[in-house]
């Protein structure tokens, strides 16, 4: 029986620990144990607007209040060490509070459940097959940008204010990222891989879009929080493929009934960067080539190929979980 479907205690020593969902991706319910405070509806935009303002403004201002406000100057190491403590501080914290002020079951409300491993290990593969899929769409999509800008002025002024933000972001990025020791490594694998990894999948798919879920279609909790995950991360041209991250760390934090897959994957996605940081310079290869017609088929190419193994890895996904799911039953 799924926890779901299953009236229990607040407090109950049910193990509901490997138990692989199947549920309608279209049904939504609110479980009899679970008494919200409020409408689910805006405990989720509460936790939506508190990840982003704590972290995005107080975090700031905290920043200013240490460091003054010559950021460009900020020793990066300190840096680092505070950009730690404000996501812990100001996404993890506050995550785990809403859970616990308005459901009171923090436990099953952000999903704290072991989950069916072989099941994780297919969402693992499907993430590695995405990566570069979603590398070849930015390729694709910054070859079609710079083609619209050289024809279109109005698209150009758009473009050059997306590349001003995108040019900042990735100075700040790249300070963040440089490396000359395996103290600084471990301390930037802390930063970018683990911190992160934690922090933003309890509050984004723990708390936020479980609390969609409970009052919401499934799929529509899963989509309005991976789209504010993609606007959270301030990346113009990285929106689309960070929404599409997002929607595949909710769909497996959904299928799973556990934020571990998600938590796993958002710590290899971030440490692939940090991989290609280290060795490519950057952690989008777009952006270190002049893109020509010849790179562009191949990218399509790259992309159909990688697009038909990613489905195929995902109706895996979906009979597997079909089976368990009558074995279970």
């Amino acid at each position: 029986m799924n926890p779901e479907e299953e009236q229990k205690p607040e407090n109950s020593d049910d193990d509901f620990s490997n138990i692989p969902l199947s549920k309608d991706l279209h049904s939504s319910k609110l479980p009899p144990h679970i008494k919200p405070a409020i409408s689910p509806v805006a405990a989720g935009f509460i936790g939506l607007a508190g990840a982003f303002i704590l972290y995005q403004f107080i975090g700031g201002l905290l920043l200013i209040a240490i460091f003054g406000f010559n950021i460009q100057n900020i020793p990066t190491n300190p840096f680092r060490w505070l950009s730690i403590a404000s996501q812990m501080l100001f996404i993890l914290l506050p995550g785990l509070l809403f859970a616990k002020w308005f459901y009171k079951d923090v436990t099953y409300v952000l999903r704290a459940y072991m989950p069916d491993l072989r099941l994780m290990l297919i969402f693992v593969v499907g993430l590695f097959i995405l990566i570069p899929l979603l590398n070849n769409y930015l390729i694709i999509q910054q070859y079609f940008v710079d083609k619209f800008a050289a024809v279109s002025p109005a698209f150009k002024n758009v473009k050059d204010m997306f590349d001003t933000l995108d040019n900042s972001l990735s100075k700040t990025y790249g300070e963040l990222l440089g490396m000359h020791s395996p103290l600084e490594f471990i301390v930037v694998v802390l930063l970018v891989g683990i911190t992160p990894a934690i922090c933003e999948e309890v509050m984004f798919r723990g708390f936020i879009q479980h609390s969609f879920e409970f009052a919401i279609k499934p799929l529509w909790a899963i989509l309005i929080t991976s789209t504010f995950f993609g606007l959270y991360h301030f990346s113009p041209y990285g929106l689309l493929p960070l929404i599409g991250l997002g929607f595949y760390f909710g769909f497996a934090a959904y299928k799973t009934n556990s934020i571990l897959p998600s938590m796993v994957m958002h710590f290899l996605n971030n440490f692939t960067a940090v991989l290609l940081y280290m060795f490519a310079g950057t952690d989008d290869l777009s952006k270190k080539i002049k893109i020509s017609d010849q790179d562009l088929w191949f990218s399509v190419l790259s992309f159909v190929i990688l697009l038909s193994l990613f489905i195929f890895v995902m109706y895996f996904q979906k009979k597997y979980t079909e089976r368990a799911s009558t074995q279970h039953s």
